[in-house]
C-alpha cells in the first residue's frame, strides 16, 4: 500500500488497512501487508512516520523511500494506492 501521513484520503483508509492486516496477515498467513511512503514533505518523513506507526499500532512495516524509486517502478501516482502481488 502506498500511503502517507498527510493525505486525508489515506488517513480515511488507514483504519481499514489496519483492520485488513489484523484479520488476514500474520505469522501463519500467506498474506502480508506493507505500507510505503514516498512523500518528502516534513510530516511524511521518517520521524513522523515512526510516531504515527507507534500511535496507531500498525501491524505491518511502514517503509520510507524518499527517492520515490519504488513508486515509480510500480507506477503508483496517488495515496492511497494498493497493489496485490502473488
Amino acid at each position: 500500500a502506498f500511503t502517507c501521513n498527510s493525505c486525508p484520503v489515506a488517513n480515511d483508509y488507514e483504519p481499514r488497512l489496519i483492520a485488513f492486516a489484523n484479520t488476514f496477515a500474520g505469522p501463519d498467513s500467506r498474506v502480508a501487508v506493507v505500507a510505503i511512503n514516498v512523500n518528502t514533505i516534513k510530516e511524511d518523513q521518517l520521524p513522523e512516520m515512526t510516531k504515527r506507526a507507534e500511535k496507531k499500532k500498525y501491524p505491518f512495516p511502514y517503509l520510507y523511500d524518499p527517492s520515490q524509486e519504488i513508486a515509480k517502478k510500480y507506477g503508483a501516482a496517488y495515496t492511497p494506492e494498493f497493489f496485490v502481488l502473488n
